[in-house]
């Protein structure tokens, strides 16, 4: 009877390992919610809402229309963003990457997108 209860009771772990398995590599990503502000040059903000199930913030934002611009080894190189178009080699502005309120440690491309957190793209001009 013990050795029928123990052959029940591993099967069951098996079974329960497999349902576990099987659930977690379904090959479905998790869906996220952030919110992406812009400020423009000329200092306009605008808040945008942002759901994606995309592995970083860049595929997320340029798949919504939100950004646009060239990729390299570095990732995304952010030209456009929200219709406004700024290019360093002509008028030494920049979009700048912030995350909840801190200068990103890494790019858009290589952010992978938090529930509830806050991406900030700014305009910036070097003045030097």
């Amino acid at each position: 009877m013990k050795r029928i209860l123990s052959l029940a009771l591993c099967a069951l772990m098996i079974i329960c390992s497999l349902l576990f398995a099987v659930s977690c590599g379904n090959g479905e990503s998790e869906t996220v919610t952030f919110t992406l502000e812009v400020e423009h040059l000329d200092g306009t903000r605008r808040t945008f809402s942002v759901t994606t199930s995309e592995s970083n913030i860049a595929d997320a934002l340029v798949n919504e229309g939100y950004v646009s611009g060239d990729m390299d080894t570095y990732g995304l190189y952010i030209k456009t963003v929200d219709g406004e178009t700024l290019d360093y080699s002509s008028d030494n502005a920049y979009w700048a990457f912030y995350v909840d309120g801190e200068y990103a440690q890494s790019g858009v491309s290589f952010t992978k997108p938090e529930n509830g957190a806050t991406y900030l793209l700014k305009a910036e001009s070097a003045s030097w």
